[in-house]
């Protein structure tokens, strides 16, 4: 039996394998384009409470005192983001906007998270019968 047999591939092959590999990138694709809804709020959590609701419907900014200084952090036509922040490497400002339920922003070293939720977020992903 021959042992190099593997690598015996024809262009069908190499074409089959391609159309895999698009159609798994637009599944992939679409579902993080449509597969959560625009949310409704962002809960600024602050070393793990809940201190602050912000509506993503209506313009607002405003300075939020953490670990290490102060956060600021803005609602536009696009969505949540932060504008400024103390951390070193700002990893929180360089994420950008967030608006689809379920994103998170996170700055780790001033213990701030910013996190998307729909119109009835109970704090349960889920109720069984």
């Amino acid at each position: 039996m021959n042992k190099t047999r593997f690598l015996n591939v024809r262009i069908g092959d190499i074409a089959a394998i391609a159309l895999l590999f698009i159609l798994s990138l637009g599944v992939i694709l679409f579902s993080y384009l449509y597969g959560k809804n625009i949310g409704t709020k962002a809960i600024v959590t602050i070393e793990g409470k809940k201190s602050l609701v912000l509506s993503l419907d209506e313009p607002s900014r405003v300075s939020v005192k953490g670990h290490i200084g102060d956060t600021i952090i803005e609602v536009d036509e696009r969505g949540v983001f932060v504008v400024s922040s103390p951390c070193t490497y700002k990893y929180c400002i360089k994420l950008g906007h967030v608006q689809r339920e379920g994103q998170t922003i996170v700055c780790a070293p001033n213990h701030i998270s910013i996190r998307i939720v729909g119109g009835n977020d109970d704090g349960l992903d889920g109720v069984t019968g």
